[in-house]
């Protein structure tokens, strides 16, 4: 397993050992793969998706600029809608099957990164690039993604084993196979074309083999020219390449565009750097490279390997740099370039096992020989394990982590079933939740987001003015207005790293909090709080079965009179001790002193059917749908009650009050 072995693909112990791994990286990928469903987290996802929809529905995505975004991603999306989505549905429905294919090729990356290794020096050095791969937190966490990452990925390593593979035993077959891998790549992310000249140059170094026919290279050569000059023109004039900027979420701005500075190359490269492993275990990786230097193992390596290996990671890091210093947010454009230099990493770790064979078995038999290598395998192996160890727990809690629910479905569950429509305010972290299209929201409501803002940005008239009527603010907002409005003084509220809002004592006296999501180990998402920008007129203390009335809105009344054939507007505002035992319609009626009924209005208590048996939050305020109670023209004047309670429709038991009456009185009212 020390040893440079000169065969194409490893021998089968190492692929035993390999399905492990594989096991242990399907474990932790696969595992809460359909995390967020049905919210879409990833705005590319989303992006992806409604290209792949428009291309089918129109033809071109151009209406939302992705026309000219490598196609790979959006034609594997563009099947799936073809193959299994309901019309009647947001395309995102489809999103568990493009995750499902692309944490399979997360999972193959795995494979390919140590098949890469292998080529390169030994098979322990593919075990252990294999194995790191495996277990690195910020691998994990890109890998459930339906994103094009895995796929270029997985095809850019490929590319580069295949051509090593080709070159070094001189078979066309892997060459060709190298070709075709590295145009996927770029199919799936253009950055792969930096890449490209490597494949086309390593088979040149067959030219070096006076074995091998030179017209024979060459030809190979030119046929994979005018392939890629071929593909090019496909590119370029047929699919709008050019014009990938385009779309909605592209990496960086062309004007962004220019030759990488050295800082910017140190930044991006320490970025990757960071994100798999301290500086100490780099240098130590580094120092075990160098230690091929010495004489007795440099025939261990692969120098070609290596060095194409090496040349892949700058390439990669060059290309991405154009863009600038990108930093840690867009690390998924640092992946392949990651699946590089953990290449590069197995093989400092080889070299320290193979140098410890050197120093500790000089002079041995070779039957003590082949034990002392299998010890030092073992040690290395060993030792990058623990040395690992917090990257293994860290992946493990990854992957528990993504499979708590995401509150943002819990989120437009509620509004969509309890909400009346209207238009939203939120921060950054729900600026998508009710987008149909991009953030999944398949409710039957509407509520369009009017600003990405914090509520206190501009006074509440002008929201209110605007049409606002909810707002959605981090949880820890809702806690500054609470030592707010406690204290008596303003409080800054840091909303961004360059914003820093204002927030008042009489912010929270000024808008009605109608939910909390505090703090929970058992949800993922943000901690939040809604807000309805509309407090409520009037307040109420009354109680109906564990139904408790804590307001109400009445509109129509004029000095407390009403004209026949005018209407009384109610709204109700209710907070549950507990839900009820099935579910409860609510009856409003205005009566006479004497019983009679004058007018009424019953039905289902919220706008958005939950039913009073999902009214599971005592400290939630519920907003009534809105009551119209029409007054009959011939409605003798006289004083009356507006009353109020809950019955059932299937054997009409209405819910009773501590004193056995089955309604509230919620306001007198008097018909002139």
């Amino acid at each position: 397993m020390l040893e440079r072995q000169h065969r194409v693909f490893p021998a089968t112990a190492w692929w035993i050992g390999m399905l492990l791994i594989v096991l242990c990286a399907g474990a932790l990928r696969y595992t809460g793969m359909t995390f967020s469903l049905p919210y879409i987290d990833h705005v590319d996802e989303a992006s992806y998706n409604i290209a792949a929809r428009m291309v089918i529905d129109s033809g071109s995505a151009m209406p939302i600029g992705m026309h000219g975004y490598p196609p790979g991603i959006v034609a594997v999306n563009q099947i799936f809608i073809r193959l299994f989505h309901d019309a009647a549905t947001p395309p995102g429905t489809i999103l568990p099957l493009v995750r499902f294919v692309s944490v399979t090729f997360s999972v193959g990356c795995v494979i390919a990164i140590g098949l890469l290794a292998f080529r390169v020096v030994s098979p322990l050095a593919g075990w252990i690039a294999a194995g790191a791969w495996t277990i690195a937190p910020v691998i994990v966490e890109h890998s459930r993604y339906g994103t094009a990452d895995n796929f270029v990925t997985f095809f850019a390593l490929m590319a580069l084993f295949l051509t090593l593979s080709g070159t070094r035993f001189d078979r066309n077959e892997l060459i060709n196979g190298g070709l075709l891998a590295v145009i996927l790549a770029i199919l799936f992310k253009y950055q792969a074309i930096f890449i490209l000249p490597l494949v086309l140059a390593i088979p040149l170094y067959r030219l070096l083999d006076h074995t091998i026919p030179r017209a024979r290279v060459i030809r190979t050569t030119g046929t994979h020219l005018v392939i890629l000059a071929l593909f090019a023109v496909w590119l370029v004039l047929l699919f709008p390449a050019l014009e990938a900027t385009r779309s909605p979420d592209w990496t960086a701005a062309t004007e962004r565009l220019g030759f990488p500075t050295l800082d910017e190359l140190i930044a991006n490269g320490r970025v990757t750097l960071n994100a798999l492993a301290p500086d100490w275990v780099w240098w130590v990786d580094w120092i075990g490279i160098a230690l091929f230097l010495l004489r007795p193992l440099r025939k261990q390596i692969d120098a070609l390997a290596l060095a194409a290996v090496a040349l892949a990671a700058l390439a990669w890091l060059v290309g991405i740099s154009f863009y600038g210093s990108l930093g840690t947010q867009q690390f998924r454009q640092f992946i392949a370039l990651g699946a590089f230099l953990e290449v590069l990493r197995a093989v400092g770790l080889a070299g320290w096992a193979l140098a410890i064979v050197l120093v500790v078995a000089r002079g041995m038999t070779p039957a003590r020989r082949t034990w002392v290598a299998l010890a030092s395998a073992a040690f290395v192996g060993l030792g990058t394990l623990l040395l690992t160890f917090s990257d293994v727990t860290g992946s493990i809690a990854n992957a528990q982590e993504h499979t708590l629910p995401d509150r943002r479905n819990d989120l437009a569950a509620y509004f969509d079933g309890t909400l009346e429509g209207g238009r939203v305010i939120a921060t950054t972290e729900n600026h998508k939740t009710f987008n149909r299209s991009w953030g999944g929201y398949a409710g039957r409501d509407v509520f369009p987001l009017e600003a990405i803002t914090s509520v206190e940005m501009q006074p509440l008239d002008e929201w209110r003015a605007a049409g606002v009527r909810y707002a959605i603010v981090p949880y820890y907002t809702l806690e500054l207005m609470q030592t707010a409005a406690r204290t008596g003084e303003a409080i800054e509220n840091r909303v961004t790293t360059n914003l820093v809002t204002t927030i008042t004592p009489d912010l929270l006296d000024s808008l009605l909090l109608l939910k909390t999501y505090p703090p929970s180990p058992d949800h993922r998402g943000p901690n939040m709080a809604v807000f309805s920008l509309q407090p409520m007129s009037q307040t109420f203390d009354g109680t109906i079965g564990t139904i408790g009335v804590v307001g109400y809105d009445l509109d129509g009344l004029d000095n407390g009179a009403i004209a026949p054939g005018a209407s009384l507007d109610l709204r109700l505002y209710w907070r549950a001790d507990a839900p009820t035992a099935g579910d409860y319609a609510v009856f409003n009626h205005l009566v006479g002193a004497d019983g009679t009924l004058i007018a009424q209005a019953d039905g289902d208590p919220l706008p958005g059917g939950r039913g009073t048996s999902a009214w599971d939050d005592p400290d939630e305020t519920l907003i009534s749908r809105d009551f119209a109670l029409t007054i009959p023209d011939d409605a003798p004047p006289g004083d009356y009650t507006l009353q109020s309670g809950f019955y059932r429709r299937d054997d009409g038991e209405r819910l009773t009050t501590a004193d056995g009456a089955d309604h509230l009185v919620i306001a007198d009212v008097r018909i002139d």
